[in-house]
């Protein structure tokens, strides 16, 4: 079984520089190597598997070669327009490319093959027919929605203070997730195979497989969270799915971040996660058929989106280090200045010192502490 699996994962590498090579058909080099390796993948014999994984390392070391290339001329184009220090606007339509043109080899390991997990996506059965047909759509009103409202994550208030002298962590480093229960890690420090969010993160960010000797640190892997309405007031006074995970609106500051998303639940493996800086269609699905956010669609209320565009919350996915630093705002879903949260009025007052804005919710208004 386990020798079936490791075959299926080289053929799911093969495919990927085949996708690299479409959008690169100019490279003599990996031509000469994709054609080696589909004769051998006819052969199937032990011999060519072993071949195949010697070739694999060349052509994945030439994409290597070639992507570094094409993001030094990106970056000279980007930074041309952005002066040196400064931040990235969100406004900017940043691709995965220009992602790694800024970043270079601190872009997050889980976004490395982000391009070609969309393009395998775009093959499989879950694309469907209506969401092609108005994937223009959808992407211009996804990316006019990203625009008006905040990237964030609810967290239990208790674990506030944690986080503060720590970072935000994900459900590996956590040991808890919604979407699975037990103990996350083997006595050797890698993560259980049978862990739902890790096979997820491998197939949703085309990591490869599984196994120990191919998984990233547990810190490298992505932390969950959700798209928040601009408006906090509504945001904590109407009902959404995600305050499942914790009652405190976190707000972070979007030049900040690098997140993905999709339009739900991603463990279900239904969506294929995208750039909320480059939306795609991919990261909705014919199952919201009835619901596709088509030309047309409200974005100025997130609360009436979710109700009418999707069927909970809309999953972001946060990519790299997310520390204090990253935090705009907080929000209370209670009053603060009551005698009984003077655990967590304490808390608050730790994060507005480091210039954190706190909000709670006092006799059905927004108050700021």
């Amino acid at each position: 079984m386990e020798r079936l699996i490791d075959w299926e994962t080289e053929l799911g590498r093969v495919d990927s520089i085949k996708i690299f090579l479409k959008n690169h058909p100019k490279s003599a080099v990996l031509k000469k190597l994709t054609s080696d390796m589909d004769a051998l993948i006819a052969k199937g014999d032990n011999a060519a598997k072993t071949e195949i994984k010697e070739l694999l390392k060349k052509a994945e070391t030439r994409r290597k070669e070639i992507e570094y290339k094409e993001g030094l001329e990106r970056l000279k184009k980007i930074k041309a327009g952005i002066k040196s220090g400064s931040s990235v606007p969100f406004s900017t339509n940043i691709s995965i490319d220009d992602l790694r043109a800024l970043k270079g080899d601190k872009l997050p390991p889980t976004l490395g093959h982000l391009d070609t997990a969309i393009e395998k996506y775009k093959k499989g059965h879950y694309y469907g027919s209506a969401t092609k047909k108005h994937a223009a759509e959808i992407e211009a009103t996804m990316r006019e929605l990203f625009q008006k409202h905040d990237l964030g994550m609810h967290i239990e208030d208790d674990l506030l203070e944690k986080v503060f002298n720590t970072h935000f962590k994900n459900t590996f480093e956590t040991g808890s997730s919604g979407g699975y229960s037990g103990p996350s890690l083997n006595a050797d420090g890698s993560i259980k195979q049978s862990h739902l969010r890790l096979s997820a993160a491998h197939k949703l960010f085309d990591l490869g497989s599984t196994e120990k000797a191919n998984q990233l640190n547990i810190s490298q892997y992505e932390k969950y969270g959700n798209l928040l309405d601009h408006d906090k007031l509504r945001e904590a006074t109407t009902h959404n799915r995600a305050t499942q995970y914790g009652n405190v609106a976190v707000r972070f500051k979007k030049d900040k971040v690098t997140c993905t998303w999709t339009a739900g639940d991603s463990l279900s493996e239904r969506y294929q996660p995208s750039l909320v800086t480059d939306p795609k269609a991919v990261s909705y699905d014919d199952m919201y058929e009835s619901k596709l956010p088509v030309k047309g669609t409200q974005t100025n209320d997130m609360t009436k989106f979710r109700s009418d565009n999707i069927s909970s919350y809309l999953e972001l996915q946060f990519h790299g280090d997310v520390t204090v630093d990253c935090v705009e705002s907080l929000t209370f879903p209670y009053d603060l200045t009551e005698k009984t949260k003077s655990k967590y009025l304490g808390f608050a007052q730790k994060w507005k010192s480091i210039g954190t804005e706190v909000f709670y919710i006092k006799n059905g208004k927004l108050e700021k502490l």
